[in-house]
Formats: structure tokens, C-alpha cells, sequence
């Protein structure tokens, strides 16, 4: 799949990275746009965008296809109203790998997305042609501490 037509899975985004899954330094560059994309708002938001995506990343690039050689994880973060976006799009599963939502701190691997539940609105989509668009929705006002 290309870098194009993975973005364009993503939607109506407000910012969006085509990002390589085989390299190491994946979650560190989806951090880096993170923190460059959202830097005008609360750094408690901010906080909480970077764990979610440096999660989502992680997860495309260590149990999807994604990780392959030359495989490409898509990144796009909406920012509408009082309400921050970070959607991730990987290239489709490995056999016998589907997200699963574990409670986070409960086991000893495997619970980024139940920590990134507990930080936001989460959404698992499966995407024809791809893989899954997994989506977490903070909310400005439920960030502030």
C-alpha cells in the first residue's frame, strides 16, 4: 500500500504522517509530530496525545504488517473544538493479532490500549483494503489537572 492512499484511509484530518513501521525510531518520530502538531495547547493534553500515539505506533509497528520491510504505519491528529484526535492505520494484522483492550497495569505486556481507554474515547475500526484505524479522542477540558 502507499503512503498516499494509507493518509487518505485516515479521513478528514487535521494533520496527518506517513510513517515507516520496520524503523526502530517509529514512536520517537510520532512523538516528535506530536509534540510539534499540538505545542499551542495545555502540556497536559499534549501528555496525554504523546502516550497515545507513541502506543497506537508501537502496537502498528510490533503486531501488524506494518513492521515488514517497507511497511508504513499512517498518523493523523484532529483538532476540533475542546476535542483532540490521534488516529493510527496500520496495514492489516498478523496472523493470530487483533487489538485487544487489556486493563491497563493488570498484566505484565499488552496494555497500551487499555491505557490509552482510560485516557480518551477509544475506536478500533477495520478498514477494507488495510488494516485497523484505531482512534482515541481526548477531550481539553478532561485533560486539565
Amino acid at each position: 500500500m502507499t503512503a498516499a492512499s494509507m493518509l487518505g484511509l485516515l479521513g478528514s484530518v487535521t494533520m496527518s504522517w506517513a510513517l515507516h513501521g520496520d524503523d526502530p525510531q517509529v514512536s520517537g518520530q510520532a512523538r516528535t509530530a506530536v509534540r510539534g502538531a499540538l505545542s499551542n495547547l495545555p502540556d497536559e493534553l499534549v501528555d496525554d496525545a504523546l502516550i497515545v500515539a507513541s502506543e497506537l505506533v508501537t502496537n502498528a509497528a510490533r503486531y501488524t504488517r506494518s513492521h515488514l520491510d517497507g511497511g508504513l504505519v499512517a498518523m493523523g491528529i484532529t483538532v476540533a473544538d475542546s476535542v483532540v484526535t490521534v488516529a493510527v492505520l496500520d496495514e492489516g494484522p498478523l496472523e493470530g493479532c487483533t487489538p485487544t483492550v487489556s486493563p491497563a497495569g493488570r498484566i505484565a505486556s499488552g496494555w497500551g490500549l487499555g491505557l490509552c481507554a482510560e485516557l480518551g474515547d477509544l475506536h478500533i475500526d477495520p478498514v477494507d483494503g488495510a488494516g485497523h484505524l484505531v482512534s482515541v479522542a481526548l477531550d481539553v477540558k478532561e485533560t486539565a489537572r
